[in-house]
């Protein structure tokens, strides 16, 4: 079986993600690169290829303000849409996404502290909903507190075109996953 033609007209030349979103962003751009389904099942948010380069570009570009290459970026998100443009958005900076899930409400940011404390990311991104939750706490973890926080909302679109493409290897870190254990 020839599965070249499964991925005609796009020959991978490289491994990253970045080239492979550049591509169909140029390619197909109002294709549906990905949804998620909010409720499980039907209430879907969608983005195209076009709409997720623009976001990642302009997220990397905010992370540029932040010298980021090969640094860390803590990335607190549920699931959802914004997780996956801060995610990409630190591929696209050449920085190492550190994802983990935003303190739930009334709870603890210890955990938050501790994942911090070892990873030491130059940045927070997080949406809005977790940054206006987590703050009123943010007295009690100083450390945490002189981290800057970003909306990944709230990131200009216009920043897009400030994007300067990292140059990226194959063996580079992309993200630095913890675990409860």
């Amino acid at each position: 079986m020839n599965i070249d033609r499964l991925f005609a007209p796009y020959k991978q030349t490289t491994t990253h993600l970045v080239d492979s979103l550049e591509y169909w962003s140029r390619e197909k751009p109002d294709h549906l690169a990905y949804y998620f389904l909010r409720d499980g099942e039907q209430d879907e948010v969608p983005i195209t290829y076009a709409d997720l380069h623009d976001a990642a570009r302009a997220i990397a570009a905010q992370l540029a303000q932040y010298d980021v290459r090969g640094e860390r970026v803590l990335l607190l998100y549920g699931p959802g849409i914004e997780f996956l443009k801060g995610f990409l958005g630190c591929l696209y900076a050449g920085a190492i996404a550190v994802p983990a899930y935003p303190p739930r409400r009334n709870r603890s940011m210890n955990r938050i502290e501790a994942i911090s404390d070892d990873a030491k990311p130059r940045v927070v991104f997080a949406s809005q909903d977790v940054i206006d939750r987590t703050e009123p706490m943010l007295d009690d973890f100083p450390r945490l507190k002189a981290i800057p926080w970003i909306a990944t909302e709230h990131v200009p679109l216009e920043l897009k075109d400030d994007w300067k493409k990292p140059i990226l290897k194959g063996d580079d870190l992309a993200f630095l996953q913890y675990t409860s254990g």
